[in-house]
């Protein structure tokens, strides 16, 4: 989902079909996981997106860039959502508590995988100088895949 244009209701339409044509129905299986991308308001310059910051106001925020994200997650059951290189509100998407754990995790009931773009975790750590060391970015937050799975994996 990156994306199919501006109308959230149309984007969000077409993800969750193609993401249920994608996952299956099975209830053990996957066919395989689809990953929606780039959460969230991914929509600043490319250059310099890794410490680019975007405040956007909760109505755009929450009638623009979060509607098909969300049907995504609870409607479709997309299984892994990659965040975003730019900040939101000051903080990395991609480490940021808010988005990762208390709106995606807790009120949407998102939970498969978090992953990051090539380089965002560096970018946090090195490039957008948010935080010092990357110990500190190695946090629940930042990794976090618990709740891997009800499904059983194929080995």
């Amino acid at each position: 989902m990156e994306t199919y244009g501006e109308d959230s209701l149309l984007t969000s339409s077409m993800a969750n079909v193609f993401i249920k044509g994608l996952q299956g129905n099975n209830p053990t299986y996957f066919k395989t996981i689809a990953t929606i991308k780039h959460f969230v308001a991914h929509s600043g310059p490319e250059e310099g997106r890794s410490g680019f910051n975007v405040n956007v106001s909760d109505n755009d925020f929450w009638e623009t860039y979060t509607p098909a994200f969300k049907s995504a997650v609870k409607n479709a059951g997309v299984y892994s959502l990659m965040c975003a290189y730019n900040a939101f509100r000051g903080e990395p998407c991609c480490s940021n508590d808010y988005l990762m754990n208390d709106l995606l995790r807790k009120q949407w009931g998102f939970k498969g995988f978090i992953v990051t773009d090539c380089g965002a975790v560096s970018n946090i750590c090195c490039r957008g100088r948010y935080t010092q060391t990357p110990r500190s970015v190695s946090s629940p937050t930042c990794v976090n895949v618990k709740g891997v799975s009800e499904k059983k994996r194929i080995t």
